[in-house]
């Protein structure tokens, strides 16, 4: 199930990790304002990526020119204290280059944990781990040990 940020039943801080994500479908990286703190910090960051906002603005804009239809769909949030925990399914498919590989034209899906703390309403920190290992595993980029179907997820749907 889709969690929607404009659901009224969420906390304001559950709300701004929702909205963390829709940049993926929207392209909209200025929205990224709202939700970022300037100080922010992503943890562990991608080797290409600059710093704070403005690094995770290039980091959104890269993935989605690798893939276009790029969508991510909150499934869980866990609010305790000054965080957020986020569970969310990424799909798209690769139209370009990504990590020195070209298109495939593939389809992946692939899961990710986020865990963001907040300062003054905004997500001050992120900790992250996509199944990066599984979506290289779908684009033909290394061996699928799951044979013709990859999908270690099924317990999750």
């Amino acid at each position: 199930m889709a969690i929607d940020a404009k659901d009224g039943r969420l906390s304001a801080n559950e709300r701004k990790a929702v909205e963390f994500h829709e940049p993926f479908q929207t392209g909209d990286l200025d929205a990224l304002d709202e939700v970022l703190h300037p100080d922010w910090v992503n943890r562990p960051r991608n080797p290409q990526e600059g710093t704070g906002p403005e690094g995770w603005k290039g980091t959104v804009g890269y993935l989605r020119s690798v893939f276009p239809d790029l969508e991510f769909i909150v499934e869980e949030l866990i609010e305790a204290g000054d965080k957020v925990v986020v569970r969310s399914v990424g799909t798209g498919t690769q139209e370009s280059e990504f990590l020195g590989h070209a298109p495939t034209g593939r389809r992946v899906e692939f899961r990710a944990l986020d865990v963001h703390r907040f300062e003054e309403g905004r997500i001050v920190e992120s900790w992250h781990s996509e199944d990066i290992y599984g979506m290289l595993a779908q684009l033909g980029i290394i061996e699928n040990p799951y044979g013709a179907q990859v999908d270690p997820y099924p317990a999750w749907r």
